[in-house]
């Protein structure tokens, strides 16, 4: 089958998929500490698709941490 040219939007998207992967977070509300401040207790499921996000997990893991706490600055 011969390689077509394709497009450098359809290259970059495939760049895009490689890295790819699900990142599922859940929070749960449990209620108020002794000083009156909220608590929650939060959960992430992190899917990669390919080895190349499996070597950059830690480095996925600190920019999740990153969204969770201005997630939570929104929230409280």
């Amino acid at each position: 089958m011969k390689q077509k040219n394709r497009p450098i939007i359809h290259t970059n998207f495939q760049k895009v998929q490689q890295w790819h992967a699900k990142i599922y977070i859940f929070f749960v509300y449990t209620g108020t500490d002794l000083n009156g401040h909220n608590e929650m207790a939060g959960s992430i499921v992190f899917i990669p698709n390919n080895r190349k996000v499996k070597s950059s997990i830690s480095h996925i893991s600190d920019t999740i941490k990153h969204i969770l706490m201005e997630f939570y600055k929104i929230i409280t």
